[in-house]
């Protein structure tokens, strides 16, 4: 007669246990989900920044090989026109 009452207070309590545990590993399950959400979501955003950077890397640096281009020109125009000159005189 004495275990009678004991498992009238342990069944509850062990149903109560595994709901708890059942919460508990589904509650895992769903944060999991939400920080990968988050992650992929992150890695999709960084590769269209790290896109447009390199687009705009590409722009800059053909930017720069025109202006050098223009440079190297105004430079040979000025040399000949220094060397026109100095024949001149």
């Amino acid at each position: 007669m004495d275990l009678l009452p004991a498992a009238g207070v342990f069944t509850p309590l062990a149903v109560v246990i595994i709901y708890l545990l059942r919460q508990n590993a589904l509650d895992r399950k769903f944060y999991r989900e939400d920080v990968a959400a988050i992650v992929k979501r992150y890695d999709a955003e960084l590769a269209a920044k790290q896109a447009e950077n390199d687009a705009l890397d590409a722009r800059l640096d053909e930017e720069r090989r025109r202006r050098r281009q223009v440079e190297d020109d105004a430079d040979m125009v000025r040399r000949r026109a220094g060397i026109t000159e100095g024949t001149h005189e």
